[in-house]
């Protein structure tokens, strides 16, 4: 991670993704923050996977928006509870212990 001297603000990132197909290298270039709330953001994000570029514009950010209705496939997934609240699903990494609701 590269910061900012100035700002103190993340500019550069790398990771290195495994997968199937191999190790991955994946360097992203932060830039245009801009004020979001009581938060500054990147608005501008230019990642390149494998000598590929991608670029993502941030045009709009809301803070404490509303959250959108569940669709309804989540809900026949999920069911509900006893309270009538939909319970989440839980996934669980091999060897980690069970969860106790």
């Amino acid at each position: 991670m590269c910061f900012d001297v100035k700002t103190g603000y993340v500019v550069k990132t790398t990771a290195h993704v495994k997968s199937e197909m191999g190790e991955s290298r994946f360097d992203s270039i932060l830039s245009e923050y801009r004020a979001d709330g009581p938060v500054k953001s990147a608005h501008y994000i230019q990642t390149v996977v494998g000598g590929q570029p991608l670029n993502i514009e941030i045009t709009q950010v809301v803070v404490n928006a509303p959250l959108p209705e569940v669709p309804s496939i989540c809900r026949t997934m999920c069911g509900p509870s006893k309270r009538n609240r939909f319970q989440p699903l839980q996934c669980k990494a091999a060897g980690a212990p069970d969860l106790e609701t």
